[in-house]
């Protein structure tokens, strides 16, 4: 096995979760300590690739505006 310091670039967020193989991939509940830091990552992750999305969905729709303004 590699050495941590070569497994990692320094950009990841790096957390432990207190369970095994079987208890980190099923949570006992949305209440569970794993879920939630799962969840956190996952959102913090998600919400700006969101926002971006939507920049460029309001951007496409205005483009488009223009271009049927231009026609008429």
């Amino acid at each position: 096995m590699a050495d941590a310091s070569s497994q990692f670039t320094g950009t990841e967020q790096i957390c432990s979760i207190d369970a095994n193989h079987m208890g980190m991939c099923r949570f006992s509940s949305r209440d569970d300590v794993g879920y939630r830091r799962v969840t956190d990552v996952l959102l913090s992750i998600l919400e700006p690739l969101s926002d971006i999305a939507g920049r460029r969905k309001q951007d496409h729709e205005a483009t488009e505006g223009d271009r049927v303004a231009e026609r008429q």
